[in-house]
């Protein structure tokens, strides 16, 4: 099995976990706009709202079954709400990159320690990504990874 199909049997969770992503997605404090276009006002109950649609998607695709979906549930009340969290990190990192190239100087060295908490709030939104993505997939049966597995490969050729 190639690398890229084996990458691809993980694929099945991203189809619900891509939702999760929305609050934190724009880890970065130099811009207003969050993930998808989405505006850095993406509310917890937003978020619940689109990564419960994405469960829904995810459990239709494969044929899920009810006890699948409330599986899915538990994950997304332990991660929902630890991603939300991360928009505050987000929106302080933001606020202080804008003071410090607002002011009459800018400091290299306080720009320098931004980008380094910046890299750290992506490294802990993407470790909460990937405990979650790994949690779905432990959910969902290995044909059911396949059957994501095909859509993506008939949709990203």
């Amino acid at each position: 099995m190639s690398l890229t199909r084996s990458l691809l049997l993980f694929a099945a969770p991203a189809f619900l976990l891509g939702a999760l992503a929305l609050p934190a997605a724009d880890a970065s404090p130099w811009g207003d706009r969050g993930g998808h276009g989405h505006r850095g006002d993406f509310s917890a109950d937003d978020a619940r709202d689109h990564a419960d649609f994405m469960a829904d998607r995810l459990i239709k695709k494969v044929d899920g079954t009810d006890a699948q979906r409330a599986a899915i549930d538990v994950v997304l009340d332990d991660t929902v709400p630890a991603m939300v969290d991360l928009k505050d990190d987000k929106r302080d990192l933001k606020q202080r990159a804008r003071q410090s190239l607002s002011g009459g100087e800018i400091d290299r060295a306080e720009l320098e320690t931004i980008r380094g908490d910046t890299v750290a709030l992506f490294d802990d939104a993407s470790g909460l990504m990937l405990d979650a993505f790994v949690r779905v997939g432990e959910i969902l049966t290995p044909e059911q990874r396949q059957e994501v597995v095909d859509h993506f490969d008939s949709r990203h050729r």
